[in-house]
């Protein structure tokens, strides 16, 4: 298979899909959701060619959930939406861990630095 049409905007994708996920009025609404899966589908369809910048993304979702879980004293509506954000955010990082699993060695091993950070943010989230 050759190379995706999407490569050259592959990190550019990522940054705006993130950006959204962000805004304040994707909170209120399903965007931040459909911004998530969507970034969900452009790492399960990338190429070798961008497994790079896909390991840049783990640090940054893994910190995105650490954040949450840091969050304290929210209101029950605040908390519903809380923990419906790190259901996306362990959904991403799934993804991800799913796309690195499947590459190189070398991408393999690279991604083992986050590992225990990312199995102690799960083991911090199932009590939520």
């Amino acid at each position: 298979m050759g190379p995706s049409p999407l490569t050259p905007y592959f990190q550019g994708i990522v940054q705006s899909l993130l950006t959204v996920t962000r805004r304040e009025d994707a909170r209120e609404s399903r965007l931040r959701t459909a911004a998530y899966e969507t970034l969900n589908e452009v790492v399960r369809c990338s190429t070798d060619e961008t497994i790079p910048m896909v390991l840049q993304l783990a640090p940054i979702i893994r910190m995105e959930l650490h954040k949450t879980l840091e969050e304290q004293k929210l209101s029950s509506d605040e908390r519903e939406k809380q923990n419906e954000l790190q259901g996306l955010l362990c959904g991403c990082l799934q993804v991800i861990i799913q796309k690195l699993a499947a590459s190189a060695d070398a991408t393999k091993y690279a991604f083992m630095q986050y590992a225990d950070q990312i199995m102690n943010l799960f083991l911090r989230v199932f009590p939520c």
